[in-house]
């Protein structure tokens, strides 16, 4: 049957909801997504088949609001709506918080969305998802990078949405190459040879 939808939700449904996709954030990020079953997700969350049904019709479903979860906590981490990349020190500081957030995890684990795309790439139903999450974080980095476009602090011939893109790059495979080392030093040479190029494209203040 199909999923309540969620702009129907009680105060305590949504919060049902929530309760049951952290949890399977959580499930998948230890197993697996492919080996989390909607009975290890019943388990682990003391929900009735009808209940889980009731919020999501299937396990792709589920899926899709993992994704959607991973891709809010990602933004907020990131901080690009409230502190955007729109100057060279706004950039520096930026940077500054993306080796912090995995700082304190001991750099043991990659981008939780990055990790689901290994996962799932290969999934019709996931993949636009994913391609959502993802543009979504770039047009983030982006729309900072325009602003210094427009005010004349970058070349006229940079590209924000490709320098946007080098530097979700550079976060997903600095990460990646973290997590395998447990060192931040991956991850900095990643994003500093990129920051190296938008420095090069920068036009200085009078």
């Amino acid at each position: 049957m199909p999923a309540a939808p969620t702009a129907a939700l009680t105060a305590q449904g949504a919060a049902t909801r929530r309760r049951i996709v952290v949890a399977t954030a959580d499930l998948m990020a230890r197993h697996g997504m492919a080996r989390t079953s909607l009975d290890d997700v019943r388990a682990a969350t003391s929900t009735s088949k009808s209940q889980l049904y009731h919020y999501f019709s299937d396990k792709a479903d589920l899926v899709r609001a993992v994704i959607e979860y991973h891709r809010d906590t990602v933004l907020a981490e990131q901080r690009l709506v409230e502190e955007p990349v729109d100057a060279l020190p706004a950039l520096a500081r930026w940077r500054y918080r993306t080796l912090a957030t995995h700082r304190k995890h001991g750099f043991t684990r990659p981008c939780p969305l990055g990790r689901i795309a290994s996962e799932l790439a290969g999934d019709d139903a996931a993949r636009p998802v994913l391609d959502a999450a993802l543009t979504a974080w770039r047009d983030q980095l982006a729309t900072g990078l325009q602003i210094m476009l427009a005010e004349g602090r970058l070349r006229a011939d940079a590209d924000p949405v490709r320098l946007a893109t080098a530097l979700l790059g550079a976060v997903q495979g600095g990460l990646l190459l973290a997590s395998v080392t447990r060192d931040a030093r991956p991850l900095q040479a990643c994003l500093d040879t990129v920051i190296d190029c938008i420095t090069a494209l920068a036009i200085p203040a009078d």
